[in-house]
């Protein structure tokens, strides 16, 4: 399709619909699918053949990339600023 003549693959938009954290099996236990959201649709193509499939090497790269950005916001945070046990007195 295009911006004039609108969408003439209505298969083609459904299976785009299934491009989410929420519709993919393998995203379901996943810690990190909030900040990815399943993924690239183009990289579940090219590796899988379907924009619904999952690129298992960008996941594991992507869950190291979260993993390390948040170890090291974490790494700038003092104990006492989690938790202050004089607060519960």
């Amino acid at each position: 399709g295009n911006v004039w003549d609108g969408v003439q693959n209505k298969e083609l938009r459904e299976e785009f619909r299934s491009c989410n954290a929420y519709a993919r099996e393998d995203c379901k236990d996943c810690w990190a699918k909030l900040y990815c959201s399943g993924g690239c649709a183009a990289n579940g193509y090219h590796s899988q053949g379907s924009v619904a499939g999952i690129y298992e090497y960008g996941c594991k790269l992507f869950r190291k990339r979260i993993e390390c950005a948040l170890a090291v916001q974490l790494s700038d945070v003092k104990p006492e600023d989690i938790y202050d046990p004089k607060a519960e007195a």
